[in-house]
């Protein structure tokens, strides 16, 4: 009996041991397993103004902004050479722009505003994806279109993607077509702040147009308040607030007054007339010299006649009533 009761107590003991053994394992078991869960969820994901790496495309969001409207360069008008005009957003919706820079890290050139040399999209929380509008290179910033972007080179890229109001924008993914089309790097984009360095580069380019404006303006302000004297005139002679008085003959006909102007002036400034023409032919005595037209000669008979210069007619010799030679007989 005692042996039975021995035997009974060294089971008891060898199974207690056994479970403490079970216990343990399975104890070690569930603290790896949390171990790998919590080294597999602490990655934090990339964000805003990370450089982040994806195959063929190195890239960083600078900024991100919202707008009712997206100013763009007029269509089929080279970059820059025209004024910007504004293009609406659909209705009930906004733009949604995102300005990157990237660096091109595959072995081939890009371009970026009239190829697919980047795939990008908006996600929102919904995972919903948008699409960029077309004609990128129509956006102030980005390259022309054609531009080739060699590998190794960044440069600036702009996206605008219309989006509607009531969608919460939260990662912006890219990824290179040629290798990992539709295979997105995602970048949360949700607390993302405009870019900045575009931001200070038109404010400053604002403030110093402004400035240039006022000073501008200020001028022509200061040189229309105050009359200036014509550079043709004495400084003794220019008088604009008094009476215009005449200075001096412009040319025929016309005068400098004092205040600057000119003006018509047929008595002070009136040519001079022609000098008397001096004919060489002796005095007649009836006194007939000069371009008279009708003068008193005698024919080859001794008659006394009228001889027309103008004409060469003769006529016997006639007088008016008035005394004066004429070739009609009264």
């Amino acid at each position: 009996m005692r042996k039975r009761k021995m035997l009974l107590a060294f089971g008891a003991t060898a199974l207690l041991s056994l479970s403490g053994c079970s216990s343990d394992t399975a104890s070690n078991q569930e603290t790896a397993a949390t171990t790998t869960l919590a080294s597999t969820t602490a990655i934090p994901e990339p964000r805003a103004n990370e450089a982040v790496e994806a195959p063929g495309v190195t890239l960083t969001v600078d900024g991100v902004s919202e707008s009712d409207y997206l100013s763009i360069y007029p269509d089929s008008v080279k970059a820059g050479s025209a004024p910007e005009e504004n293009m609406d957003a659909p209705e009930g919706g906004r733009f949604v722009t995102v300005t990157t820079t990237v660096e091109n890290t595959g072995l081939v050139s890009w371009d970026l505003t009239c190829g697919f040399a980047i795939q990008a999209h908006i996600l929102s929380e919904k995972n919903q994806r948008y699409d960029p509008i077309d004609s990128l290179y129509r956006i102030p910033g980005n390259p022309s279109c054609n531009d080739g972007l060699n590998p190794g080179f960044s440069d600036t890229m702009i996206w605008a993607f219309p989006v509607p109001n009531d969608v919460e924008i939260t990662h912006f993914g890219f990824a290179d077509p040629e290798t990992n089309f539709n295979d997105l790097t995602l970048i949360d984009i949700s607390d993302a702040k405009p870019a900045v360095t575009s931001v200070e580069t038109t404010s400053t380019a604002n403030e110093t147009s402004t400035q240039a404006t006022r000073e501008t303006v200020t001028t022509l302000e200061a040189t229309s308040s105050v009359p200036q004297k014509p550079p043709f005139m004495n400084d003794e002679d220019f008088d604009p607030y008094g009476p215009p008085r005449f200075v001096a003959c412009w040319e025929s006909n016309a005068a400098v007054m004092s205040d600057g102007s000119i003006v018509t002036d047929t008595v002070n400034c009136a040519p001079e007339p022609a000098p008397l023409e001096v004919y060489d032919e002796p005095v007649r005595s009836d006194g007939c010299v000069g371009p008279a037209a009708v003068c008193g000669y005698y024919d080859e008979f001794g008659n006394p006649i009228w001889f027309d210069k103008t004409t060469g007619e003769t006529s016997p010799r006639y007088y008016d009533q008035y005394g004066n030679p004429t070739m009609v007989a009264p």
